[in-house]
Parts: structure tokens; sequence; C-alpha cells
């Protein structure tokens, strides 16, 4: 999740009279909303965007087969940047400008 603001319930100025706000202040803000309340359970609110793009990372990660490509795809680039860095120190070698 991105950055949580951290509501609490107090006395003056309870979260519900200003979830509204709050919640659009998630979608603004791309940002997740956890609301504590002492005698209940808490819970986060977030967009619908945010809540999908968490629910494609827990898709992936739980993926063996994607998180194998993942691998795969990093030791490629890995692979190509050192025989890139070997093609020009070789070019330095054989045309020294």
């Amino acid at each position: 999740m991105n950055s949580e603001l951290i509501l609490k319930n107090h006395k003056r100025e309870p979260v519900w009279n200003n979830l509204t706000a709050y919640v659009k202040q998630t979608i603004n803000e791309h940002r997740s909303i956890k609301v504590t309340k002492r005698a209940s359970e808490d819970f986060i609110d977030m967009s619908a965007d945010e809540w999908e793009r968490e629910q494609q990372t827990l898709h992936v990660l739980q993926s063996n087969r994607l998180m194998r490509h993942i691998a795969e795809s990093v030791a490629l680039m890995e692979a190509l940047k050192a025989l890139v860095k070997f093609l020009l120190h070789l070019s330095f070698i054989l045309c020294p400008s």
C-alpha cells in the first residue's frame, strides 16, 4: 500500500462526520486511509484503481510462473548489460580515437 493516513476517532471531530472528505482525499492523493475505532475492527479505504493494482500485484506475486518469468527477464537484462559493457570496452581497444 501507499503511505497510509491513519485516522483515530476522538470526541471533537469523529471520522464519520468527515468520511466523504477522507474518501475524496483517498481518490485524489492515491492514498489508503486506515480508520481505527476503539470498539470495533479497523478498516481501510482505498480507491478502486488502487485496489485493482493491489490485486494485480498479489496475482503476480502468487504466480510461480510469472515470478520465474520476471527472474529470467532480470537475469537476461543483467547479461545484456554485461555484453554491452564488454562490447564498448572492446570497441575502445580496437578503435581508439
